[in-house]
């Protein structure tokens, strides 16, 4: 189908992301997942970066500075969702973007997004909970890119059940990869950011760590813990010009848990969208090193 064009200025890489959504609404695998034909379109689409669409013509883009140029990056759950929005938006302000996280051919297609787009990205397929892994790949980071300035630990699993009979292994593994994993991700990035002079850490967490839900008991707890982490971490590390934030998100229009975006978009309920984080992670790492903003609650309106 025809997609109409205003004849207002549009952001490229938004109308590529409206576009894909729209497949996403139509092509959907039986997962709720978009298929390798949707996927592969919004790559081949993010490849015409140089050309923009502009009072409905197309006209060549000129180069512009990114508020993130010369910065490095490593963000956690970084193939999908929430993740990949932020490593694109980051790596269009300029940075050198690390993906992590369990799914390496994920991370290779934003991987190759980000680099049909003129960025750079590096793919460290690793479990945050595994601390060796996760210290190579901050390792690599720095060997790659010359050192580590934010890292954004975003990766996060839900798995809703009673409390009464909820499964140990699920709980153990909700609570690796939301808390425990973020911890051993800040720990491992610590030493880097020391040695740039100071960083950020940003937590994603959700309004889950404020307030209790049934049947999300693992999860609520996890974002709870989370919460605490970056607090305590903030108090630790703000003398050696780290500053660690939190975002608390209300829900969020992507596959997550039991419902793919596409069910949730048909509820009516109201989300914010991935792109929404990746503006107030964005916002984080830009402040003055004046300011320091430790909590940034997000709702949808």
């Amino acid at each position: 189908e025809e997609v109409a064009v205003s004849r207002f200025s549009v952001d490229y890489y938004k109308l590529v992301d409206e576009i894909t959504q729209y497949f996403h609404g139509k092509f959907l695998r039986s997962d709720g997942q978009l298929t390798f034909q949707t996927l592969r379109l919004r790559t081949t689409l993010y490849a015409r970066r140089p050309d923009v669409i502009r009072h409905g013509e197309i006209e060549r883009e000129e180069p512009t500075m990114g508020a993130l140029d010369g910065k490095v990056a490593l963000v956690t759950g970084a193939g999908r969702g929430a993740g990949r929005a932020i490593a694109l938006r980051l790596a269009r302000e300029g940075a050198a973007v690390t993906l992590l996280a369990r799914s390496a051919d994920r991370l290779e297609i934003v991987a190759r997004e980000i680099e049909a787009a003129g960025g750079r990205a590096l793919v460290a397929a690793a479990d945050v909970a595994d601390a060796a892994a996760v210290e190579k790949a901050v390792a690599a980071t720095e060997a790659s890119f010359g050192g580590l300035d934010a890292l954004i630990n975003n990766a996060g699993v839900s798995l809703a059940g009673p409390s009464a009979g909820y499964p140990l292994e699920n709980w153990r593994r909700v609570l690796d990869t939301n808390l425990t994993g973020a911890f051993v991700c800040s720990r491992a990035a610590y030493d880097a950011l020391k040695r740039r002079g100071g960083g950020n850490v940003v937590a994603i967490a959700s309004g889950a760590g404020r307030q209790g839900y049934p049947r999300m008991a693992a999860y609520c707890a996890s974002k709870f813990g989370l919460i605490g982490l970056m607090q305590a971490l903030a108090a630790e590390w703000g003398p050696d010009q780290i500053k660690v934030s939190t975002i608390l998100p209300g829900s969020i229009l992507t596959d997550f848990g039991d419902r793919s975006a596409a069910d949730r978009a048909r509820s009516g309920a109201k989300y914010i969208a991935p792109d929404d984080i990746a503006d107030a992670v964005v916002f984080l790492l830009t402040q003055p090193r004046r300011a320091w903003t430790q909590d940034l609650n997000l709702w949808p309106f």
